[in-house]
């Protein structure tokens, strides 16, 4: 079919509307003269004037926000009208709660409590809405009136884990023994009943019975929890069940791969087994993701010491110094390095440090005073040694090894009346501590005063008959004093209670032996 020249005209401006490229064609031969060959003709694109201008982005949030506020009014009119309701006050709440305007929406909760305060669905809402207040009184009150309405496992279980969260240990320990009591399945109620008892005694493990009975129910019934196994590390490796504790740690690594307090105390567990090689390869993880980690430095630097390699233990320790220099715990382990490897000065200087950096624990406090004090003593600075053990036993009474240590630099320098003062304080402090009346009763022999050391040498003799210690003492105070007769029968005593004394040592040491080759310690 031929096309008109007006047919072909349109065609040109429809394809030019496309922006396509045109060749002569055979349809040119319509025309009186046949067309002459030329380059392609280019032609320009022209824009569909037809086409609407772009419109502006919505903010599809805001738009939710605004139909939202609409709805609220709307709400509000029906409830005016219509009459308020629980359920128009909780619907009403909501759309404040999407809003972000928690504590309209608290308020509309209150309002529906109050016309139905029965309603466990209305009063658990409510709870986590103030709770986001951080209103933790009121969160505690409608916990409470839920167990009043509801004393379910479950409702014990969700006060407890509110008392978890706020640190108020006997409290929790009451609700989660409550919610064990009437669903003995819930591995998390043993878990952090557990976690509660060891934190109540200030996070040492040791002190805290009945806590690993606890955490291994709790991990047979949820072997998924991942705390239980944190604290179960922790206690094993504070009684030397290292074994136990590489297990616990690398269960936790098994799910969780990048956990570095597991890592960390997997690293420790190896280290206390002497396990080096082991022990390394885990601290070298942690630094190669966190290089300036200081406790993952302090961690290698114990390693390479157990190993005999001082002087990468010392880089360690310095490095970890230049990455947290404001960290008192940092400066404290440096010291104890070298206090233990005899550079007295340095360490005087570390403690000093540390001391300066600590505010937060007096009896920490106590310790870097006492460590530090040992320090003075090898340095011959017997005055600032007494001062320093002075100052560690101020600031913990309850430590009578640092009375002890006091007293024994009080000897060096001949201060025995005040030796007498610390014993006599010690015993009214520690009446359950008769190795107190040995040490003054060996002063008052000392001064000559020999009565007075014969009468604490027989208050101990009293308390323990069966020690040879008491017996030994006494005889020497009695040959000082001239008594040679009743110091022969003091010998004696002490001859025949040694061989019994010797027995149970040895009958002690197989024992031990058997608790380190059960639990793989080394020697």
């Amino acid at each position: 079919m031929k096309l008109s020249v007006h047919d072909h005209a349109r065609r040109l401006l429809v394809l030019s509307l496309v922006g396509l490229t045109l060749l002569p064609t055979p349809l040119f031969a319509c025309l009186d003269e046949a067309p002459v060959q030329q380059e392609p003709l280019e032609l320009a694109f022209l824009p569909d004037r037809r086409m609407p201008a772009e419109l502006p982005k919505l903010d599809r949030a805001e738009l939710r926000r605004a139909r939202l506020r609409g709805d609220v009014i709307d709400l509000t009119n029906l409830m005016e009208k219509e009459g308020k309701t629980a359920p128009r006050f909780a619907k009403r709440a909501e759309m404040y709660a999407e809003l972000g305007q928690t504590a309209d929406a608290v308020n509309d909760y209150d309002a529906a409590i109050e016309l139905e305060p029965k309603s466990l669905a209305y009063l658990d809402r409510r709870v986590e809405l103030n709770y986001d207040l951080g209103k933790y009184e009121e969160v505690e009150a409608d916990l409470t009136k839920l167990i009043e309405l509801d004393a379910t496992a479950k409702r014990y279980l969700d006060r407890g884990n509110f008392y978890h969260d706020r640190w108020k240990f006997d409290p929790a320990i009451e609700d989660y023994s409550a919610a064990i009591k009437l669903d003995p399945n819930l591995g998390e109620a043993y878990a952090k009943r557990a976690h509660m008892r060891i934190q109540r005694v200030g996070g040492k493990y040791r002190n805290a019975p009945g806590s690993v009975e606890d955490l291994e129910k709790g991990l047979e019934l949820d072997p998924d929890q991942i705390q239980p196994r944190r604290d179960l590390v922790l206690i094993y490796i504070s009684q030397f069940k290292l074994e136990d504790a590489v297990k616990q740690a690398t269960a936790i690594l098994d799910k969780l791969p990048d956990d570095p307090c597991a890592r960390h105390y997997r690293s420790k567990a190896y280290r206390l087994q002497k396990k080096f090689d082991l022990a390394l390869e885990d601290a070298n993880k942690l630094l190669q993701k966190k290089p300036d980690a200081s406790k993952f430095l302090v961690e290698r630097a114990k390693i390479y010491e157990e190993m005999g390699e001082k002087e990468k233990a010392l880089a360690d320790y310095e490095k970890s110094i230049g990455a947290d220099s404001k960290n008192f715990a940092t400066y404290a382990q440096y010291a104890r390095h070298l206090l233990n490897n005899k550079k007295y000065e340095s360490a005087v200087a570390a403690y000093k440090k540390a001391i300066s950096l600590n505010a937060f624990s007096q009896g920490v406090q106590s310790e870097l005073y006492a460590e530090m004090a040992n320090a003075n003593y090898w340095l011959g600075e017997l005055d600032e040694s007494e001062r320093n053990f002075a100052k560690a036993s101020e600031l913990d009474p309850t430590n009578l090894f640092v009375r002890y240590q006091l007293a024994d630099v009080m000897f060096q320098r001949k201060k025995y009346d005040e030796m007498i003062e610390v014993f006599t304080d010690a015993l009214e402090s520690h009446p359950q501590m008769p190795d107190t009346y040995l040490r003054r009763a060996q002063i008052y022999a000392l001064q000559g005063n020999f009565e007075a050391g014969l009468a604490d040498a027989d208050t101990f003799i009293s308390k323990f008959k069966s020690s040879s210690k008491g017996y030994a003492i006494r005889a020497k105070i009695l040959r000082k004093k001239g008594d040679a007769e009743a110091a022969k029968a003091d010998e004696e005593k002490v001859a025949q209670l040694k061989v019994k004394e010797d027995a149970k040592r040895l009958e002690q040491k197989k024992i031990e032996a058997e608790l380190r080759k059960k639990y793989n310690i080394p020697e």
